[in-house]
């Protein structure tokens, strides 16, 4: 008899762990559905771990409450809470992303992640957003490049701070660059599907003279603000290395010099990977580094 009552008991005990279990894991769900819903447009790669992550601890909260593992049910309980933060952490990264306007966007192939900054955080591959916002600045709010980091304090700087190869960065946008001037020069911009493929990223903004010029007004102009595109043009055409024409006329490039980030040994130094014959090579007249703006 008292066996039938301790099992009697036992179950029910079990059922009351199992409605306190199933509540507590309600409350957690919930709470993330809360957060995914008011995130809704701003998901990205990140989130799709720390979902995964979210029901694997759950699954463990769930069983380490029906056999009272105190110790499980603490470790399971915190691990919870901590994907539920980066969740939202992950959220609020992407609206701020989004929302505030991210300076290098064409400069990048695919949209940074939450996920990246943490392993930045521990040493692991690049952080352009934290050196976009602190360095650059947003499109409503650019960066006072008088008050800049240390961290924003050239080059090597940067690389050793945020994980970023500008000079990498600068000669793939000026590759794409050189491609967009070749189909314009061909009379065949249609066939890279320009200027669409700037949103694609398979090509790179060429700013062209004002199309209320003629061709002959534009070979004559003595204008600087003509002459600096019209040249900055044929260079693109016809220099393998990247010139401080084509610079001033490439946003990152001409932002990085005006906030004396890219140092003009450093633009020498991107200029001989392009060109290992670039010292030799009698320059044309045009524009020097320091006349850059």
């Amino acid at each position: 008899m008292n066996d039938v009552l301790k099992q009697a008991v036992d179950k029910e005990y079990k059922t009351f762990l199992m409605k306190v279990s199933a509540g507590v894991i309600c409350a957690f769900v919930v709470i993330a559905g809360f957060i995914l819903f008011n995130g809704l447009g701003y998901f990205e790669d990140s989130l799709t771990y720390f979902v995964l992550a979210l029901v694997v601890f759950l699954a463990g909260l769930h069983f380490s409450i029906y056999y009272e593992i105190i110790f499980a049910i603490l470790i399971n309980a915190v691990l919870v809470i901590t994907v539920l933060v980066l969740m939202s952490n992950s959220i609020d990264f992407r609206r701020n992303y989004v929302d505030n306007g991210f300076l290098l966007e064409a400069y990048i192939d695919e949209y940074p992640s939450y996920m990246d900054t943490l392993l930045h955080g521990f040493g692991f591959g690049s952080n352009v957003v934290s050196f976009s916002n602190d360095c650059l600045g947003t499109i409503d709010k650019p960066a006072d490049h008088k008050k800049l980091p240390e961290s924003c304090a050239g080059m090597q700087a940067v690389q050793e701070n945020y994980g970023i190869d500008l000079a990498a960065m600068i000669k793939h946008y000026h590759a794409k660059m050189k491609k967009t001037a070749r189909a314009i020069s061909d009379g065949k911009p249609q066939m890279i599907g320009y200027p669409a493929c700037i949103n694609r990223k398979s090509c790179g903004y060429v700013p062209l003279p004002p199309s209320t010029l003629t061709e002959k007004e534009i070979e004559e102009s003595t204008n600087p603000d003509v002459t600096i595109l019209r040249d900055g043009f044929w260079d693109l055409l016809d220099r393998s290395e990247i010139t401080p024409r084509v610079c001033a006329n490439m946003f990152l490039c001409n932002k990085l010099v005006r906030y004396e980030i890219l140092q003009s040994y450093d633009f020498k130094q991107i200029q001989r990977s392009q060109n290992p014959k670039y010292d030799e090579q009698k320059q044309e007249e045009g524009i020097n580094f320091n006349q850059i703006k």
